[in-house]
């Protein structure tokens, strides 16, 4: 890829049953690569990529081996990388925590729960919120090192997207 071109694509790492729910989140104005297993996600780390989300529930819970996939990689390894945590999901507390912890450990971007959003802030403005965040982090120049600095200082896990 020329460095005249940026990275635009959202590498969109779910299982197929979570598929339409996270679509109606990010909406159609994003330019997805939609893997439903680990091997497809790993086969889609490229030089196009500019951010990953996955959900949690990632082929069987798979989210921090393909975290260690893509930083592994001299394509993704400073590509923002967001968990996302449905708006079914009921964890308690404590797992919630546990989750944060180890995304924070492994150097997860940051983490977006959608039930405790969409609680606080209701559907509509957890969508748009989401996707403002998303607007954000994809980068506007087509060099990946001055954007790093822009979107990946260090590990920043949130319960809400800033």
């Amino acid at each position: 890829m020329s460095n005249a071109i940026a990275p635009n694509k959202i590498l969109l790492a779910v299982r197929p049953v979570d598929l339409q729910a996270v679509s109606s989140v990010l909406g159609v104005e994003f330019d997805l690569i939609i893997c439903y297993t680990l091997e497809q996600a790993i086969a889609h780390l490229d030089d196009e990529v500019a951010l990953i989300v996955c959900g949690v529930r990632f082929d069987q819970g798979s989210m921090f081996e393909l975290l260690s996939a893509a930083r592994t990689n001299p394509h993704t390894k400073w590509v923002p990388y967001y968990l996302i945590i449905g708006e079914d999901i009921k964890y308690s507390a404590s797992i919630l925590e546990g989750i944060y912890k180890a995304a924070a450990v492994r150097g997860v971007t940051g983490c977006i729960e959608l039930a405790k959003l969409t609680s606080e802030l209701g559907k509509e403005h957890t969508y748009e919120r989401v996707r403002e965040r998303l607007r954000q982090l994809l980068p506007a120049s087509g060099n990946r090192e001055n954007d790093r600095a822009k979107f990946y200082p260090a590990p920043d896990v949130r319960h809400t997207p800033p």
